[in-house]
Formats: C-alpha cells, sequence, structure tokens
C-alpha cells in the first residue's frame, strides 16, 4: 500500500465504541484522522471506501474493502461503551473481506425481481 492510499480520507471506521475506534488507530488497521460513525445513513457515503466495521451486506457492498474486528464479547460487554483497554482484551486480528453483489443468481433471478417466465 503506498502513502497515499494510507490517507484518512480513503477510510471510514463504523462503530459506536471510542475505545474500538482507538483501537483501530493504535494498530494502523486505520490512520490518525479517519472519520468515524457510529451508523452509516447514507450508503454512498461508503463508496470506493475501507470500512472498518460491520455493515449490513447491501452497504458492504459498495466498499472497497472491509475489515472486521472480531471482539471476544462476554455478557458484562454487552451493551456497553467499550474501553481501549477492555478492546486490547478481546480483540483477535482483523479479518479482511471484499462484498460483491451478484445481479442475476444461476437461476435467473435478477436483484430487481424474478426473470420473466419464458413460454
Amino acid at each position: 500500500m503506498t502513502e497515499t492510499e494510507f490517507n484518512s480520507d480513503h477510510y471510514v471506521i463504523v462503530t459506536r465504541h471510542k475505545g474500538l475506534a482507538e483501537y483501530i488507530v493504535e494498530k494502523g488497521i486505520a490512520p490518525k484522522g479517519t472519520r468515524i460513525v457510529p451508523r452509516v445513513t447514507v450508503p454512498d457515503f461508503l463508496d470506493d471506501k475501507i470500512v472498518v466495521g460491520v455493515l449490513p451486506l447491501r452497504r458492504a457492498a459498495r466498499a472497497e474493502l472491509i475489515v472486521d474486528i472480531p471482539l471476544l464479547l462476554e455478557e458484562q460487554d454487552r451493551n456497553e461503551d467499550l474501553s481501549v483497554d477492555r478492546i486490547r482484551e478481546i480483540a483477535l486480528p482483523p479479518r479482511f473481506y471484499r462484498v460483491t453483489e451478484i445481479k442475476e443468481n444461476a437461476n435467473g433471478v435478477r436483484a430487481d425481481g424474478p426473470a420473466p417466465v419464458q413460454k
């Protein structure tokens, strides 16, 4: 990856956990200054971005790359704003995904509806 590709404008972090965002930057997964959002409400915001976080598949397909940081969450972690110290304890190595929307499946079912019935 070139220096210009490791530009904060090319990344977005999707998380509600400040500690996770801090961890992502600390580990060099995304550069300092990367925009952090708790959720994505405008899907085109993701176009051609490297997204660190969890997204629905239809939104993930808009991104260039998805980076997931698996967390070994315990019951007490749920619905809590996790600290960076807690994230360091429970984070697994990042996983990288490319998601592609397929416009038509092998049976001819299209994303915009079923294929026309052939007579």
